[in-house]
Order: C-alpha cells, then sequence, then structure tokens
C-alpha cells in the first residue's frame, strides 16, 4: 500500500523539571547549550517534521519551559502532569496532526537522521507505530499515528503512560515498523540522561568530540571503540520496571524488544554504511 506523503507529523518534546535524581536536568548546560536545546537543535535538522513542540505541564515550575520554547523558536503546550498521551493527543489536535512523534527530554541524543527515516517509513506504508531497536537508551524517538495513539489510550490507564512505548510496540495490534541497528551497536548501552552519572557520560563525549552539537550515533560508536566512555554499557542484571510493578533484566528486556521486532510488519536491518548515507 502506498502511504499519504503529505500527512502531517507534529514532533512533541515532552518535558518536566520535576526530576530528582539530577535536579533540572532539562536546563542543564553543557557545550554552551541547555540539554533540551541540544534536542530542539536536532528536531530542526530533521525536514520531515512539521512543527516541534515542548509538551510539558500546567504546574508552575514548567512554566520555563515554555519560555525555552519561545527563546528557540518553536511552540509550547500545558497540559496534563500525569498523562503523556493526553499531552500529545491534545497537540496532535491543535495541530490537525495524522502523525505525534514523541521525543523525550532527558534523551539529549535523539539522532535525527534514524528519526528522518522512520517518519519517512511510517508515511510510506501507512504504519501505526515506527521505532528503532539495537540502539542505545535515549538515541530513538516513537512516531505514531494520531488514530492509533488514541486507540491505545482508551486500553490503558492514563497514569501508566510514562510506559507508552510497552503498549504501543504491539505488532499483533498496531502495523508496526522497526529499523534495527544492532548490527553495528554494542548491545545494552545508555546515552539517556536521568543521573549525575549519566551526566558525566555526556560530558566525557562532549569534550571528546567537541563538534558543536551534531554528534551522531555513529560518531560516538566509533568513539566507543577507540575510548572507554564512562557508564556507557549497562550491566546485564540492571533492572528494568514495567506497569503494575513487574520488573525484567536489562538483558531479558532487550532479548525481548528484539523478538517482538522480529514479528512487526516492516524490519528494516540499517548498515552505519546505510545510515551514514540517509
Amino acid at each position: 500500500m502506498v502511504g499519504n506523503m503529505d500527512s502531517k507529523v507534529v514532533c512533541c518534546i515532552v518535558a518536566r523539571t520535576n526530576s530528582h535524581r539530577l535536579p533540572l536536568k532539562v536546563l542543564k548546560k553543557v557545550s554552551g547549550r541547555r540539554m533540551i536545546e541540544h534536542i530542539i537543535d536536532r528536531m530542526k535538522s530533521v525536514p520531515s517534521l512539521d512543527d516541534i513542540y515542548i509538551a510539558t505541564s500546567t504546574h508552575a515550575d514548567d512554566e520555563v519551559l515554555c519560555s525555552v520554547a519561545e527563546e528557540n523558536g518553536i511552540k509550547a503546550y500545558k497540559g496534563s502532569e500525569l498523562s503523556v498521551i493526553d499531552r500529545l493527543l491534545d497537540i496532535a489536535g491543535l495541530e490537525k496532526a495524522d502523525y505525534v512523534v514523541r521525543v523525550t527530554g532527558d534523551n539529549i541524543y535523539t539522532d535525527a537522521t534514524l528519526l528522518n527515516l522512520l517518519v519517512s517509513r511510517i508515511k510510506e506504508h501507512d504504519a501505526d507505530y515506527a521505532r528503532v531497536e539495537g540502539a542505545p537508551i535515549g538515541v530513538t524517538a516513537e512516531v505514531m499515528k494520531v488514530s492509533a495513539l488514541k486507540h491505545c489510550l482508551s486500553c490503558i490507564d492514563p497514569e501508566l503512560s510514562e510506559y507508552l512505548m510497552l503498549y504501543m510496540f504491539n505488532p499483533e495490534r498496531y502495523k508496526t515498523i522497526v529499523i534495527d541497528v544492532a548490527g553495528w551497536v554494542p548491545p545494552l548501552t545508555s546515552l539517556t540522561v536521568d543521573t549525575p552519572d549519566d551526566w558525566m557520560r555526556t560530558e566525557f563525549i562532549e569534550n571528546a568530540l567537541d563538534d558543536g552539537g551534531r554528534t551522531s550515533l555513529s560518531d560516538i560508536i566509533n568513539l566507543s571503540r577507540e575510548r572507554d566512555i564512562p557508564f556507557f554499557r549497562l550491566p546485564d542484571d540492571s533492572v528494568v520496571k514495567l506497569p503494575k510493578g513487574e520488573t525484567l533484566t536489562l538483558r531479558q528486556f532487550y532479548e525481548r524488544q528484539l523478538e517482538l521486532a522480529q514479528k512487526c510488519q516492516v524490519l528494516v536491518s540499517l548498515s552505519q554504511e546505510e545510515y551514514l548515507n540517509a
């Protein structure tokens, strides 16, 4: 089936200021820019996005993020403190969007190349959901058809919306696209920012590459082959929290995700060379 390449896509950078392990992490500066501004810059370089929002909450402490959005020439929306899905759908409704992109505000290395490929593929195949597998935690966004997201919301408790990916990544329910980079990316790695150790890793990468915020996944993988990036590789037995108090080890979760990818309707194995040429 040929999809609708004219479909509207809105990107939502989901962010709040209520972090505890690394207070105000989205506003911390590295390489001269606040973390969330690095993400904004990356999203601006994705040609397939029609609009970019900071999707935050109505809490007074999050008002600063609306100012950050204005300073950087993008939009902001203040919505539910508890339900990320409601925020995404509210923005999609405002923009009359067909697809919504969920970017997490603590993922400074959200990769623009991979996101552009995801958006192109999901539109081409008229799919419901698109994601990347095999990448470090904190590198990839999710692209969702708005109608599928509405269906997902009708099926889950809104307070579990932080686990949105677990519910949407269901090839039996939603037409799913996966881009797999496991062939050249080491498993069980992380580039997200949630703790002081994560911030140390981020500063190490920025100092080592010093490229003015243009660091790609390929750059970081090449760096990891030459130098030991602190806190890049995660222990196999790290705990992954699931809804309703359930847990898996990181190794179990990683393998489960790859198994799910094999069941999806479109699976694309992307080599490092293909990534660089995308």
